[in-house]
């Protein structure tokens, strides 16, 4: 990995209920130490700077807890298009001396990925197509009667690392689901956000739960 420590966001919204859901991949080795579900009432799909503000000292105090020392990177994953207050996230984090990136992970692109081989077209699992700041990266190798994979829009919203490690980083984060042997279409940060967040609003996460680095979603 090239950065120490991963945050999934999402906000949910389900019969006037909001939730921002929260899960942290700590460390290069993919290690969660952390889940847990914010519930606050977000304006839109917006993070309010007091649910970030909350998010960053929580993920620094549980990596802390665990490796003994602040992360020396992190990276946000958010679900979906960005409207958060990146310039606010600056300066709360520069209190903590530790730089950060803030990337779009988009789900549904309205696109398709694949390559044209042996005049075939063929689906190839791995690849990805850059430009500057944005990426589409084509993270499964559906069979053929599927079709062609759909792959995910990734929109780095800072300049710390490059454009090929942020890519690289969710790649690798798309094997370490738990729950199955196959791998998932989305980095975990953001598949499990989105069933952390939902699950809270359906009532199936306790909202006093001390079982912070169980997943009960899966």
């Amino acid at each position: 990995m090239h950065s120490d420590c991963f945050i999934g966001l999402d906000v949910s919204h389900e019969h006037g209920k909001h939730a921002s859901g929260i899960i942290q991949v700590i460390g290069r080795d993919g290690k969660i130490i952390k889940q847990k579900s914010v519930a606050t009432a977000e304006a839109g799909e917006t993070i309010a700077n007091s649910t970030m503000e909350e998010i960053v000292n929580e993920s620094i105090y549980s990596y802390e807890q665990t490796y003994g020392a602040k992360p020396r990177h992190i990276t946000f994953h958010r679900d979906g298009i960005c409207r958060e207050d990146l310039d606010f996230l600056q300066a709360y984090l520069r209190s903590f001396q530790i730089p950060f990136d803030f990337v779009e992970v988009i789900k549904k692109t309205r696109r398709r990925m694949a390559v044209y081989s042996n005049r075939k077209w063929m689906t190839k699992q791995g690849i990805y197509y850059s430009k500057r700041n944005m990426a589409y990266l084509c993270a499964t190798d559906p069979k053929e009667a599927v079709g062609m994979a759909q792959p995910i829009k990734i929109v780095q919203k800072t300049n710390g690392l490059s454009i090929h490690e942020i890519v690289s980083d969710i790649y690798k984060l798309s094997f370490m689901h738990i729950h199955s042997m196959l791998k998932t279409r989305l980095p975990i940060t953001i598949y499990y956000a989105d069933l952390s967040s939902t699950f809270h609003n359906r009532g199936l996460i306790h909202p006093r739960s001390q079982h912070e680095r169980a997943l009960p979603f899966v």
